[in-house]
């Protein structure tokens, strides 16, 4: 019998009360994501690994997601659908899973994995780890630069990228993109580096862009998911009311930034609050509609709704978010910039599986809706 060691310590990774029985056939791993100090549990991220370094021929494992009913949307087990990897693999989906309840009605889903190699990872979502950040920009060919804009609490780089800085009373238009204001939503991530990738495809001048690609770099490395915990909620602390050292770089950052450009869109780019929606990318508009920048949220909305089309574009497309200390509401009253942030699917839209090259062509759709607008 093939003995297994589960690894939860490694860049990104995220499991806890893990338990496995190799009696049973196929061997199972139970497991629950860690919160972290946070209310919500969401992100995971482990590691399977052969003791003996041996594989473990056709056998099978269960892996079992304990309490899966305590996130948002947790009682919809069809629209899960974890990732998973062997070295030197792309990452794939899983197949759909099977729920269980325990004695006293909790929650549980479990998939069957196969285990030909000797080591696997799996996940809730395709990871974006900042080494594919550096692939991102080695293929962009100089077309991105990166900088630090700050050293974070936890002492790391708060990095962004930019195609070109701008001069003081600059007036080109000015785009400026957020990703992972919450560590665990890797699927704004992707759509980031589509977006990106298109742009450095046009090489298109005569705009200021800039892309802060972790906004929680700490939270990203430590593998938190940190949505609605009390420390850990980004998006719902903005300043003045927060104490967070990289709100306070990223205002700055964005301040200094609007002096050298006529910023005209300003993208958080996040996964849907629901770990399972599947309806489609929609966008999140500031409350208040009597702010200068409201008319002209409405109308990006609608440009990115037509670019989007029925392929990726949930029905209605946009919303407004009662929020007053969120990133969009925070950039729309303080700064004036037109905000909206994009919700998108961890699993599937419109019954159709999501992969990385599906969350990259959001992306690029993205920027070709931008260019279209003002090209």
């Amino acid at each position: 019998m093939t003995e297994l060691n589960v690894l939860s310590r490694f860049p990104g990774a995220n499991a806890t009360c893990i338990d496995m029985d190799e009696r049973s056939d196929p061997i199972e791993i139970r497991f629950s994501p860690d919160p972290s100090g946070g209310r919500e549990a969401l992100w995971f991220h482990l590691r399977i690994v052969a003791k003996a370094g041996e594989p473990a021929g056709d056998r099978k494992i269960r892996l079992t997601w304990l309490f899966a009913d305590h996130v948002p949307g947790g009682d919809r087990a069809p629209h899960c659908v974890p990732v998973y990897t062997t070295p030197g693999r792309p990452w794939s989906r899983l197949k759909q899973g099977e729920e269980t309840r325990a004695p006293n009605g909790t929650r549980h889903l479990s998939w069957l994995i196969p285990y030909p190699d000797p080591e696997m990872d799996v996940a809730f979502c395709f990871p974006y780890p900042p080494s594919e950040l550096q692939r991102l920009v080695e293929r962009s060919k100089d077309f991105w630069s990166v900088s630090s804009i700050g050293v974070t609490a936890g002492g790391r780089d708060l990095l962004r990228l930019a195609n070109e800085e701008g001069k003081a009373g600059g007036k080109q238009p000015g785009i400026y993109l957020v990703a992972r204001q919450y560590p665990g939503e890797s699927p704004g991530s992707w759509v980031l580096d589509g977006f990106l990738r298109q742009w450095s495809q046009n090489r298109r001048g005569g705009y200021i862009v800039a892309a802060v690609p972790f906004a929680d770099p700490d939270g990203v490395r430590h593998g938190v998911y940190g949505r609605n915990g009390t420390a850990d909620d980004m998006d719902a602390d903005w300043p003045p009311q927060s104490g967070r050292r990289e709100h306070a770089l990223i205002a700055r950052d964005l301040t200094r930034w609007t002096e050298r450009c006529n910023p005209i869109l300003l993208l958080d780019v996040q996964a849907t609050p629901g770990a399972w929606e599947h309806e489609g990318v929609y966008a999140a508009t500031a409350t208040s509609e009597n702010r200068a920048s409201a008319g002209e949220e409405t109308k990006w909305c609608n440009v990115l709704e037509h670019e989007l089309k029925n392929e990726w574009a949930r029905n209605p497309f946009s919303e407004h978010d009662p929020s007053v200390s969120s990133l969009i509401a925070w950039a729309g009253r303080e700064l004036g910039i037109p905000s909206l942030r994009l919700h998108i699917p961890y699993t599937s839209v419109h019954g159709n599986i999501l992969t990385t090259k599906n969350y990259r062509d959001i992306g690029q759709k993205i920027a070709q809706a931008v260019l279209r607008r003002k090209g």
